[in-house]
């Protein structure tokens, strides 16, 4: 069977975003047969939102606030495409959730 191939859009190595899309990638890869996924470094929320538009990437973690402009189309994402985005998970950059 074809190993299908994931990646996801994290942060830079410094921040939490990294290890968060590392252990993720890990996570799925193992418990998931078939499924290769592979954590990305990138600037961070802004970059990962363009790279899940452009297709580059499959899963993105992204900070509520861009999140929210991306979903109104405002803020830094004004002048691309509105996203229609699928999923969130409250708290998992260590905040309240």
């Amino acid at each position: 069977m074809a190993q299908e191939r994931l990646s996801i859009a994290t942060g830079g190595t410094g921040g939490v975003y990294y290890p968060y899309g590392g252990g993720l990638a890990n996570l799925i890869s193992n418990e998931i047969e078939g499924i290769d996924v592979t954590a990305e470094v990138t600037p961070a929320s802004v970059d990962n939102l363009l790279l899940i538009e452009t297709g580059d990437v499959d899963l993105a973690f992204v900070l509520a606030d861009t999140l929210a402009d991306a979903a109104a189309g405002t803020g830094y994402v004004a002048d691309h495409h509105r996203l229609d985005l699928v999923g969130t998970c409250p708290g998992c950059a260590g905040g309240p959730g």
